[in-house]
């Protein structure tokens, strides 16, 4: 690819994933996460606190696309997301998008270093990318850290370095398969899916062990619903009011999702604009 195309498709990915972000926030209901309905188990969160986080990260996945355009430094690269996380958690009082910042930006960089429209090559890019950051990256507590402890598959830092199982072996083909479910009983089904194989952190932390439980019976509820062919959105209701019930919700998984969406979103805006 010439260096023009690969300025254009990075920007493309910037505005998908950042899109991808939105539509996750939108779906509705969404079991003990913040939607257009309520904040889920969510006390200090709002829809409007999320959107304007989302904000935040379109700019920095803009500004990240025009750093890695002129092949800026490892160190830089860094910096940009740092200070992302440093602004969001100055403005927001929370570090809401944390997760996506980490994930949008591992995705980036990985598509600087390779063709983004190819998921196998991609995948393999991620791999490499993950390694090399946290090989080089200091001890840092954090939640996540302390259930990383107790849980070594949990959590962000394990599935970046399998190369992002749950994006490109659970939604990804769920999305793309436009044969057998239509949207939004499709983005449902991803859903499920995750609930049930992702070891989400922050459910860990929130409820411990059961928390996974009550994630992996639930994502198995509404994947019976969906395909048995009825409509997933009374169960996700009564899911909701369960899992605030038990504080549980799973911000891994949300995150994940919307990184899902925004890269099959790529995949299918890439594809149109070689048809045309």
């Amino acid at each position: 690819m010439t260096a023009s195309s690969t300025a254009s498709r990075l920007e493309t990915l910037a505005s998908a994933l950042a899109d991808g972000l939105r539509a996750e926030l939108y779906l509705t209901p969404k079991p003990g996460l913040v939607d257009l309905m309520d904040n889920g188990a969510h006390l200090d969160l709002n829809l409007h606190i999320m959107c304007r986080s989302i904000r935040l990260v379109d700019g920095y996945l803009q500004e990240l696309a025009s750093a890695l355009h002129r092949e800026a430094g490892h160190e830089e690269l860094i910096a940009i997301g740092q200070y992302t996380e440093q602004k969001m958690l100055r403005q927001l009082g929370s570090n809401t998008h944390r997760g996506g910042i980490f994930l949008c930006g591992l995705l980036m960089v990985s598509a600087s270093r390779c063709n983004p429209d190819d998921p196998q090559a991609l995948q393999e890019s991620v791999k490499k990318v993950a390694a090399a950051f946290f090989a080089g990256r200091g001890e840092h507590i954090s939640n996540g850290e302390i259930v990383r402890r107790q849980y070594p598959a949990a959590g962000i830092v394990a599935e970046a370095l399998a190369g992002l199982p749950a994006l490109f072996a659970t939604i990804l083909p769920i999305l793309r398969d436009q044969q057998t479910l239509e949207n939004p009983r499709r983005i449902y089904l991803a859903l499920a899916r995750l609930m049930q194989t992702v070891q989400d952190s922050t459910s860990i932390h929130r409820c411990g062990e059961q928390g996974l439980i009550l994630l992996r019976q639930a994502g198995e509820r509404v994947e019976n619903c969906i395909l048995s062919g009825n409509d997933p959105v009374s169960v996700l209701h009564q899911i909701n009011r369960e899992f605030c019930r038990h504080n549980l919700t799973m911000g891994g998984i949300a995150d994940l999702l919307g990184v899902g969406l925004g890269y099959a979103g790529y995949l299918l805006s890439s594809a149109n604009q070689d048809q045309d």
